[in-house]
């Protein structure tokens, strides 16, 4: 006769169904591309609220400009291009971004392979 301790240690490994309808492959991948959809949303909503504080901390006028907003949310949705790009998603101003961002006369340098640069 197994004592309790043994019973309970034999019955741990047993795998318990979660009760609930399986999912066919086309719900499985609408519910991969919402879950992509929300983390883009969240992480980007996490960055772009990181350099609005950043900015607010910096001392730099109140944004209650309504231009100046619209150029928090450009901002914003740069942000969101981005992290679809590297999700292989399209995003609006992926193709701006393409036509009228010339890397050579940026700010910012990044090292990259010279492919960077093909587009000129």
């Amino acid at each position: 006769m197994l004592s309790q301790k043994e019973k309970l240690n034999n019955n741990m490994g047993q795998v318990i169904p979660f009760p609930g309808t399986k999912l066919t492959a086309d719900q499985r991948k609408l519910n991969a591309i919402e879950e992509t959809d929300n983390l883009i949303i969240d992480v980007a909503l996490d960055i772009s609220l990181g350099v609005f504080n950043r900015l607010d901390s910096a001392n730099i006028p109140s944004v209650e400009n309504q231009y100046i907003q619209r150029d928090l949310l450009l901002i914003h949705e740069a942000i969101k291009s981005t992290i679809s790009r590297i999700y292989g998603r399209k995003h609006s101003l992926q193709d701006y971004a393409m036509e009228h961002i010339n890397p050579l006369n940026a700010d910012i340098t990044f090292q990259m392979e010279d492919e960077f640069f093909d587009d000129e």
